[in-house]
């Protein structure tokens, strides 16, 4: 993992917040980066993996509940079955006292991969803790002691699906008068708001962008007026470029921080229970120390 960017003392809130938004963008890509290896890589998202643990959770659910539960249209919900088939998680069964009923289920091999998704994701977020910990910091939202046992890995990360989900969900509209800003787009925006001006190469390596990948999401910022693009200053490498945001890309990257914000608190309470997820085997290794 790279080192995360100190904050300058005497930062203001908009620095703080901009700052803050940078490191949940970061956890939140490399979370979907490491889930994306179990789950498959045909677009799983955040809701996605609300549908997929649900399921897990409630074999024979049918999709127009599944849809109701976790609150999107059954089309949604249908477009997700078809990328959940392509990878052989999910199947249908039909139900003993209804012919025309269709429940879902996991599959052997969806079951096993949400089982061994798990363990590893346990593992997961312990690597992650100093992150979680410094973001909590840079807020002033100090991680408290809890007497309530800890949470399995599986109902964390459907609490991180559903706070996830309901940040992006007041997000999108309020950035639709931008023009269509992509999630990668807004994460440059963020990680310009937040660090200043940066040359390319700096920003694909932060997102881990292939030089194609980074030359064409910047190409888009630039024809939405979101950001710049100019030589470096003449006492540096004048052949470098340097990216910066416009007055229109600051007021885009200051909506991203003012609903960030409004969600920061259910966030970092999410969050903090990452730090002391339940590990596999552990009650086990508790049930035989008591015995002994």
């Amino acid at each position: 993992m790279n080192a995360v960017v100190g904050t300058p003392s005497g930062a203001k809130p908009s620095e703080l917040a901009a700052r803050a938004v940078a490191l949940a963008d970061r956890y939140s890509r490399e979370l979907t980066e490491f889930t994306r290896t179990f789950l498959g890589a045909n677009g799983i998202a955040n809701r996605d993996v609300q549908l997929l643990l649900t399921i897990d959770r409630k074999p024979g659910i049918r999709p127009s509940a599944l849809a109701e539960q976790i609150g999107i249209s059954r089309a949604l919900v249908s477009q997700a079955l078809r990328r959940f088939d392509s990878v052989n998680l999910v199947g249908r069964s039909t139900d003993s006292t209804d012919r025309r009923s269709r429940g879902l289920r996991m599959t052997p091999s969806g079951h096993a991969m949400i089982r061994s998704y798990e363990g590893e994701l346990s593992r997961w977020f312990a690597e992650e803790g100093p992150l979680v910990e410094q973001l909590h910091t840079l807020l002033h939202h100090p991680i408290s002691s809890s007497t309530s046992p800890d949470p399995a890995p599986l109902e964390v990360i459907g609490k991180l699906a559903a706070v996830g989900a309901a940040y992006g969900s007041e997000l999108r509209p309020l950035l639709q008068p931008f023009g269509h800003v992509t999630v990668t787009q807004r994460r440059l925006l963020t990680l310009l708001d937040a660090f200043g001006p940066q040359r390319p190469v700096q920003l694909a390596s932060r997102l881990s962008l292939t030089t194609g990948g980074i030359s064409i999401a910047l190409d888009a910022l630039e024809d939405a007026a979101l950001i710049s693009r100019r030589l470096a200053t003449p006492d540096t490498d004048r052949k470098a470029v340097q990216v910066s945001l416009t007055v229109r890309g600051g007021e885009a990257a200051a909506v991203t921080r003012g609903v960030f914000t409004r969600h920061s608190d259910e966030i970092l309470d999410v969050l903090a229970l990452t730090t002391r997820v339940r590990r596999p085997g552990r009650e086990a290794e508790v049930a035989t120390s008591t015995a002994s």
